[in-house]
C-alpha cells in the first residue's frame, strides 16, 4: 500500500523498557549534550502513561530515587525528534509547514537505529546496564479534516469499514459527535485503533484524529530483537490501516495499490 495523500501528520517508533539501575535526572542532561549537535531543542512535556488496564496511576512521592521525566530533543525544523522517559525511547516524525512531505518507514528507521546507537553507547560510557526491552511499538497519528474527507458524522460509514451508521429517522440518526476504539491481535503483535473529534491547534479546523498503535512483545533485548519487532510493528500497522478505512477513503488518499 502506498498513499500518495496520506492523512497523518506524525509517527512515532520505538520500544518500551525496564527501569534502567541508577538512572536518575542528571542523566537526562548528560545524554543531551550526545544529541545536541542533532537535535538543539528540547522539551519537557508530562510523562507517557503506558496502555494498560484502567485505572492508571503515576505515582511519586519525596524520598523516591526517579521523579517521573519525558525529554524531547528536536531539531531545528521540528520535524524529527528523540523522546526519551525512564521506560521509554522513541524517534518521532513531525509534519510542519517548511517539512510537508510525508517521511516513509524506510527513512525514519535508519533515523532511529542511529539515536538508539547513541542512547546505547551512552548507557554503556556512564557504566549503566542496557534495559531489558518490554515492547516494541509503531503509532501512526492521523488528522482527518472536516469539509475534505468528510462533511458530517453520517459519512462514517464512508470512512471506516467499523461504522454502519444508523438510519436517518432513527434515534441516533444526527449524530453530532462520535468516538470509538478497536483493539485487534494480528500476527505475533496487536494494534489499536482510537478514533475520537477534535480541533486542529494549527488552523482551529474540526478533525477526526485517527492513532493506529501496533505494538509486540520482542524475542529478546538485543538490537537484531527490537528491529524485528519495530519492522513486524510496521507491517501490523498497514495491514490494520488498510482494512480498518474504507475503499472509497483509500482512493481519496491516493492509493496505488
Amino acid at each position: 500500500m502506498d498513499l500518495g495523500k496520506p492523512p497523518v501528520i506524525e509517527t512515532s517508533l520505538g520500544c518500551l523498557f525496564s527501569r534502567i539501575e541508577g538512572w536518575n535526572v542528571l542523566h537526562f542532561g548528560a545524554l543531551w549534550e550526545r544529541f545536541r549537535g542533532k537535535y538543539p531543542l528540547a522539551e519537557f512535556p508530562p510523562p507517557i502513561l503506558p496502555m494498560l488496564e484502567p485505572p492508571l496511576i503515576l505515582q511519586w512521592a519525596p524520598g523516591d530515587v526517579l521523579i517521573p521525566i519525558r525529554s524531547i530533543f528536536t531539531d531545528k525544523s521540528k520535524t524529527q525528534l528523540v523522546q526519551l522517559q525512564t521506560d521509554l525511547f522513541m524517534h518521532n516524525w513531525r509534519k510542519t509547514d517548511q517539512t510537508p512531505n510525508y517521511e516513509h518507514y524506510e527513512r525514519i528507521l535508519p533515523l532511529f537505529k542511529e539515536d538508539w546507537a547513541t542512547f546505547s553507547s551512552f548507557l554503556k560510557d556512564e557504566g549503566l546496564k542496557r534495559p531489558a526491552i518490554s515492547r516494541c511499538e509503531m503509532t501512526y497519528f492521523n488528522h482527518i479534516v472536516r469539509g475534505e474527507q468528510w462533511q458530517s458524522y453520517a459519512d462514517l460509514p464512508r470512512l471506516f469499514r467499523a461504522w454502519r451508521g444508523f438510519e436517518k429517522d432513527a434515534v441516533f440518526g444526527n449524530i453530532e459527535l462520535a468516538a470509538f476504539n478497536v483493539v485487534q491481535v494480528i500476527g505475533r503483535g496487536k494494534v489499536t485503533m482510537v478514533v475520537s473529534p477534535g480541533v486542529r491547534t494549527l488552523d482551529g479546523k474540526e478533525i477526526l484524529q485517527m492513532n493506529v498503535t501496533a505494538t509486540r512483545v520482542p524475542d529478546g533485548s538485543e538490537d537484531k530483537d527490537l528491529f524485528a519487532g519495530l519492522d513486524d510493528c510496521h507491517e501490523i500497522a498497514l495491514k490494520a490501516f488498510n482494512g480498518f478505512v474504507s475503499e472509497e477513503a483509500l482512493q481519496k488518499w491516493g492509493s496505488k495499490k
